[in-house]
């Protein structure tokens, strides 16, 4: 699988580089940017399984959450499809851990809840520290995760949207059990999804 998911950086590359020099009005190059998207789609699945299937060994730094969170988030608005979306980061937390798998997990949150809300509302992440313990809160304003689901959410390839690989969740907890910390799923009676997640403090 390897060897194949390596190909696929310079395939696309390739793609790239051609579509731009063939006129607009040419139909081959409506076919070339829906292959470059589905190239990246393929990709992002087998990033997410040799992520899952093979976790690679923490590479530890100090790292404020809250700027971490923040860039995640931002990165997440440019999607023109969750243009609509308000993510709100407050408070402050510092860990020693993976910044790129951290993010990684914030990341798939983010989008998990985005889309439970078809792109549109908001999404409150409230951090804080207390006992050595740094707290993550991440709540939407959607409909709310039904209770089979939530039972299953952490199951890998289980997945409700058509767009998920169903190793999301999966990912995200195994990320925040390998930095020692945990992560559950809260549906508050007022609605809504709320994940918590607890890292080791830095200090």
């Amino acid at each position: 699988m390897t060897s194949w998911a390596t190909r696929l950086p310079s395939r696309r590359g390739a793609l790239q580089v051609i579509t731009p020099r063939m006129p607009v009005e040419q139909g081959e190059r409506v076919i070339l940017v829906d292959i470059v998207a589905r190239l990246d789609a393929l990709n992002r699945i087998v990033e997410d399984m040799l992520l899952f299937a093979r976790p690679r060994p923490l590479r530890q730094e100090p790292i404020a959450l809250s700027l971490l969170v923040s860039d995640t988030a931002a990165m997440i608005r440019c999607d023109p499809g969750l243009a609509g979306l308000e993510i709100r980061v407050e408070g402050s937390a510092a860990v020693i851990g993976d910044c790129e798998l951290l993010q990684i997990v914030f990341q798939n949150i983010l989008v998990n809840a985005a889309q439970a809300m078809g792109g549109q509302g908001r999404i409150d992440v409230t951090m804080s520290e207390n006992g050595g313990l740094c707290e993550i809160v991440v709540a939407d304003s959607g409909p709310g995760m039904p209770l089979d689901v939530r039972e299953k959410a952490f199951d890998a390839f289980y997945t409700t949207s058509h767009r998920g690989t169903g190793l999301g969740l999966p990912i995200a907890r195994k990320v925040v059990e390998a930095h020692g910390g945990r992560i559950s799923i809260e549906l508050p009676p007022s609605g809504g999804t709320t994940l918590r997640i607890q890292l080791p403090a830095a200090s």
